[in-house]
């Protein structure tokens, strides 16, 4: 079943705010209008004791995008931007995928219900659960009649990320950076320096990097200078590793993405 067009500043969350990350660099270029979209997402939060747990998510639609999220296509880049989270209204068509879909992390099974508003339909786990990050998924989605089709896919989820280092050495020098790496070629490192402008703690630029996934990399000091130049308080730094599983669907894409951020948003 096919739902009402809605013009939505933000249509996906974490689509947008994805999509915001890898804007410059990781970013599969997508050709066609009013394709059928599936995305299904999980991010690894921060439980008690070390442990951690995860609240996924999806929505299915018909609309134009003009790239997706994709971790293979990764040069290593910066960019630097304003630090803004205005986006484009997007209008879409939410599809219905079925009362519930379900995703298989590891040994356990969850089904994740359908949750329809007067502007969107979507699929959202009413609680966070237990959560080894790198452990596989499978998500099956039922489909409906007039909706999203039946399909399933499989991917790994981001490993959980460890951040060695991030050393800053003068002019002309580079500020290299080292973690842990991926264990295969689906991973990349999203990396966001954000800063004020003006000294204060409001962060109105960032410089956004993507990095291949191997452990090891580096920002020419240039780059990073205006980053480097503010005082503690009027910057930070977000480290995410993205994983994206793609498979082709009739008339569109189903994607799974993942990540593992550092630091790592708290448990609800």
């Amino acid at each position: 079943m096919s739902l009402s067009v809605r013009p939505v500043a933000r249509v996906l969350s974490f689509l947008g705010s994805t999509l915001a990350l890898t804007s410059c660099d990781s970013t599969l270029t997508v050709p066609g209008n009013q394709m059928t979209w599936g995305f299904f997402q999980t991010s690894a939060l921060a439980a008690t004791g070390g442990t951690y747990s995860t609240q996924p998510n999806g929505q299915f639609f018909k609309g134009t995008l003009t790239s997706i999220p994709d971790a293979r296509v990764r040069p290593d880049t910066c960019i630097e931007l304003a630090n803004t989270t205005n986006q484009q209204p997007l209008a879409v068509t939410f599809l219905d995928a079925g009362v519930s879909i379900t995703a298989q992390f590891g040994s356990r099974t969850d089904t994740i219900p359908r949750v329809s508003t007067a502007s969107r339909t979507a699929y959202e786990a009413s609680a966070a659960k237990a959560f080894q990050p790198g452990d596989s998924v499978i998500v099956k989605i039922p489909g409906a009649a007039g909706g999203f089709p039946p399909a399933e896919i499989r991917a790994k989820t981001a490993e959980r990320l460890i951040i060695d280092s991030l050393s800053i050495k003068p002019q002309p020098a580079a500020a290299q950076l080292r973690w842990n790496p991926s264990s295969d070629p689906n991973s990349a490192l999203l990396v966001e320096f954000r800063y004020s402008s003006t000294g204060g703690t409001t962060f109105n630029q960032l410089i956004r990097c993507a990095f291949v996934d191997d452990g090891a990399d580096s920002v020419v000091y240039r780059v990073l200078q205006p980053w480097v130049g503010a005082n503690t308080a009027s910057r930070n730094v977000t480290y995410t590793r993205l994983r994206t599983s793609i498979v082709q669907i009739v008339g569109g894409f189903l994607e799974v993405i993942s990540t593992f951020q550092v630091p790592t948003p708290l448990a609800p």
